[in-house]
């Protein structure tokens, strides 16, 4: 068995040949695209330290394609500023503000934060510069999910890991090997959780969604449903309560938006969810707990006994860290201080008994508002909502496309599963790379264009500019 450096080392060399080969037939572009692509297939795990802080094989490729890239362009990437960017710059800004602010300034700090949010952001965005970038890709993210979640359907039922046999055990850090749900083994796949391969599976499936259009040709639509319906049983797999749900939400909005006749059922039904789980929070919680037998103890909180779980701990963390979301200020605490669970910040009034049943925080709107402040949670939120509008806004430009819809889809699920797991970088470098090719669809030269065909459609290409 190769031990993490030889297997990060062989994983990113086989990637590098793809990327010379790629780089030579289709150009740099195409190049970068579907070599980081194909890094996320490789396990989370392997990675080695630089300049103090971690290096995967998926940033590791990112940075050579884009490092090729720029040789290729004699250093010029000059490109039109969108809202997407602006988002991106200012969550980096936010990052380093609030490192900077809790232990001073480093070199480190600025690597950091440019590694954890415009790295991946960049990679997809120089990714995308014409119709033929993104037709070419789209193929490619379909054969990675039909791979993942066949590994996690292997996983699940016959409870062994495919990629843990190839690359070596995962660390165990939070979450055991083999633990179970309904009596299936809850599969992890290439990822420290199961829920962050559910998610990591959630965000790639528009691509898939990206292949069923009139104009696509049979086995481009027949790879597509293939790796839909995989993409389903690879998230159940996980029997991850929030992103199967965050999937179903995926397909609502894109049945609301493509079929106008069943809008309003859509639309009750949602409402009634909502209704139901802002009347009753705590009880709704509890209901999901007891259908997965949660076994339950008691936790104090202030002074007062509460009832905890594993489902409604994501509804007591707001308790439990409240004053310290109250002090948190523009800056937060910083990275240091939030790295690992419990957080070692102050304003913690739970008991150390308490705090450690509650030490995960399961919402990645708290952990970040802990981290970064409330300056860093505005900037999370809006580019997470740029990220909606630059989807809905092509998608007007391409009515019969189910890609953008689908994209759009799996935002709204993604910010909903967000309020029960904290932001990982597990999920969260897929997430900004599909960020930065949105920005790159939205800026492509003089037209904008369809992911299934190359006949162009005419827009001004202001309208999502700043």
């Amino acid at each position: 068995m190769l031990g993490v450096p030889v297997a990060w080392l062989v994983a990113t060399l086989l990637l590098i040949a793809v990327w010379i080969y790629q780089f030579k037939r289709n150009g740099a572009a195409a190049a970068l695209g579907i070599t980081v692509t194909l890094s996320i297939a490789f396990p989370v795990w392997l990675k080695i330290e630089i300049i103090g802080a971690p290096l995967n094989v998926r940033g590791a490729l990112a940075i050579i394609a884009l490092l090729g890239l720029t040789i290729q362009r004699g250093g010029n990437l000059r490109t039109p500023l969108t809202l997407l960017d602006l988002m991106a710059t200012i969550i980096w800004m936010a990052h380093i503000s609030a490192d900077v602010t809790a232990d001073g300034w480093t070199f480190a700090t600025l690597f950091r934060a440019y590694g954890e949010w415009i790295l991946p952001y960049v990679a997809g965005r120089l990714a995308i510069k014409t119709a033929d970038d993104l037709k070419l890709l789209l193929p490619w993210v379909s054969g990675v999910v039909i791979a993942l979640s066949l590994c996690a359907i292997v996983e699940s039922l016959l409870g062994f890991n495919v990629v843990e046999m190839l690359f070596g055990d995962r660390p165990v850090a939070g979450f055991a090997r083999n633990a179970s749900r309904f009596g299936m083994k809850r599969a992890f796949v290439n990822t420290m959780h199961p829920i962050f391969f559910a998610i990591q599976l959630l965000i790639l499936a528009p691509f898939c969604f990206g292949m069923i259009a009139k104009k696509s040709d049979w086995i481009r639509k027949m790879l597509a449903w293939v790796s839909l319906l995989l993409t389903a049983l690879g998230i159940s797999a996980t029997v991850s309560r929030g992103p199967m749900l965050a999937f179903v939400m995926m397909l609502a909005v894109l049945v609301f938006i493509t079929f106008r006749l069943i809008r309003w059922p859509v639309v009750i039904g949602l409402a009634i969810l909502v209704v139901v789980v802002s009347v009753a929070p705590s009880a709704t919680l509890n209901f999901l707990g007891e259908q997965v037998g949660e076994r339950k103890t008691m936790v104090e909180i202030d002074g007062e006994a509460m009832v905890f779980s594993g489902t409604n701990n994501r509804f007591l963390i707001f308790s439990a860290y409240g004053d310290a979301l109250r002090h948190a200020g523009l800056a937060g605490y910083g990275t240091k201080l939030t790295t690992g669970f419990p957080p070692n910040i102050p304003y913690l009034q739970t008991s150390r008994r308490s705090i450690e049943k509650l030490k995960y925080i399961d919402n990645a709107y708290v952990l970040l508002t802990l981290r970064f402040g409330f300056l860093g949670l505005c900037a999370f939120v809006f580019l997470m909502l740029s990220g909606i509008y630059t989807a809905v806004s092509l998608r007007k430009l391409t009515p019969d496309e189910p890609f953008y819809v689908a994209v759009c889809g799996g935002l709204i699920g993604f910010a909903a599963v967000m309020m029960t797991v904290w932001m990982s970088y597990d999920f969260g470098f897929i997430y900004l790379w599909m960020l930065g090719i949105l920005a790159g669809c939205a800026v492509a030269p003089k037209d904008r264009f369809s992911p299934n065909s190359f006949k162009s459609v005419s827009v001004s290409p202001q309208s999502f500019r700043i």
